[in-house]
């Protein structure tokens, strides 16, 4: 999953047990993750580059990404 330039923001759960993530692209720009965003993607199997913007990633981000 990409997430588009220009977004500052990925909301609470936003993404929350999505099962068919396996990649994760941040944009330059974004700001804040909010909780739960990704929690409980089971596919999820990354390395993040976090962008030196980011400057709030919220309680159980990443909560139950077991790959």
């Amino acid at each position: 999953m990409i997430i588009p330039d220009g977004v500052k923001e990925i909301g609470s759960s936003a993404f929350e047990n999505c099962k068919t993530i396996s990649s994760l692209s941040l944009p330059v720009g974004l700001e804040k993750i909010g909780q739960y965003a990704f929690a409980s993607c089971s596919s999820l199997s990354c390395q993040l580059n976090l962008p030196s913007t980011l400057t709030y990633i919220g309680p159980y981000t990443f909560y139950y990404c077991t790959s």
